[in-house]
């Protein structure tokens, strides 16, 4: 009898040892190996659909350009050089919103609109057939990416097109139409002055 007692005993730490027993990597690639299968084809349903995704998107090219704001000329500054807008941070933001706005974006697409090349340019190519002017238009902002450079006056515009070629002219076009806003802002400015001079020297004299 005591001899049944302790054999039962030795069993039973036999069998608390082996359920102890630390999973190795061998367990791991047992199971790797069972299931291989179904991490073979979860692998090339993914790498099929990456492919597909891939080759059956259009590209997008982008091109980019960074603007110097001068707070001394142009519309960096207003009449008489008020303190409150010629602080950087205001004056850099107005560009920015400026550089954003509609009014912008709709000489940007008339100009894109006049020039010999429009024939290549998507964005315009196909006003008045397939989409309308506004379409044109919406396309055209969503594809400008306007952001400050931190701690400078420089603005980084960049622009997204569907051609290297309609991405550069954009970004080209976009900036001249920029620098064109603000000289015709300086010349209206200065014309502002010479006329409130006028006046000053009328009611003088």
């Amino acid at each position: 009898m005591e001899n049944h007692n302790n054999h039962s005993g030795a069993n039973g730490q036999h069998l608390s040892v082996a359920n102890s027993r630390t999973v190795t990597i061998h367990d791991y690639l047992a199971v790797f190996y069972r299931s291989r299968w179904v991490i073979l084809g979860i692998f090339l349903f993914v790498m099929s659909a990456v492919t597909c995704y891939t080759f059956t998107t259009a590209p997008i090219y982008e091109a980019s350009t960074t603007l110097i704001i001068d707070e001394k000329q142009g519309m960096g500054a207003t009449l008489f050089d008020v303190t409150g807008f010629s602080q950087q941070r205001t004056l850099i933001n107005n560009q920015v919103e400026i550089l954003k706005s509609r009014s912008l974006a709709q000489e940007v697409l008339r100009k894109l609109s006049n020039s010999p090349k429009h024939d290549s340019l998507e964005i315009v190519r196909d006003i008045g057939i397939e989409k309308t002017v506004l379409d044109a238009l919406n396309s055209l902002r969503q594809s400008i990416s306007v952001s400050p450079i931190r701690d400078t006056d420089l603005i980084s515009l960049k622009v997204k097109a569907p051609t290297p070629f309609e991405a550069v002219f954009l970004t080209q076009t976009l900036a001249e139409v920029y620098q064109n806003m603000d000289r015709d802002f300086t010349r209206g400015e200065i014309s502002q002055v010479v006329q409130f001079l006028e006046e000053q020297l009328s009611r003088k004299e």
